[in-house]
């Protein structure tokens, strides 16, 4: 896989994870505290990069009530990106901000840098769909950046189906 195509990859989790993480916390936040509704809980995340020719792909993320989140790429995507780490903020009526990290290896396992992930999301009415846009930046092991990429995804919510 080309450096680029690894970014792209990297970035997108990173996206996807914060994405999730932000329309989940923002929602968890409002309703526990007016209805005992939350969107604590695991999304669907399909992820849009202009340009990479793995686009859209699909992650998981899942929400947690205390303002963290993780984020896992579609399986075979990227083996050489971690899980995405991140935390996330209400921002608004409907709307979250979150920022994720990815860490990155070389096609041998070597650590060659980390990708940070910056999204705002905002969830439609029903509160188990959403948009979101999103920067991914990239830095080498010293911290520089080297590269950056923008996207959008879109969120769906995983919601119980009992068995009848």
């Amino acid at each position: 896989m080309s450096a680029r195509g690894f970014r792209r990859s990297f970035t997108i989790a990173c996206v996807t994870a914060l994405v999730l993480t932000a329309v989940g916390s923002r929602y968890s936040v409002e309703a526990a505290g007016e209805d005992g509704k939350s969107l604590q809980g695991s999304w669907v995340v399909t992820t849009t990069i202009p340009g990479d020719p793995n686009s859209p792909f699909k992650s998981l993320a899942t929400i947690n009530g205390d303002g963290t989140f993780v984020e896992s790429l579609q399986p075979g995507l990227n083996p050489f990106v971690s899980d995405c780490h991140g935390v996330w903020a209400r921002t608004g009526k409907r709307e979250f901000a979150t920022t994720c990290v990815y860490l990155r290896s070389d096609t041998v396992g070597n650590p060659i840098g980390s990708t940070k992930v910056r999204a705002i999301a905002e969830l439609d009415r029903t509160l188990n769909q959403g948009s979101a846009s999103f920067q991914a930046d990239l830095f080498d092991l010293a911290g520089n950046p080297v590269g950056s990429f923008t996207g959008t995804s879109q969120l769906s919510r995983i919601l119980l189906e009992r068995l009848p």
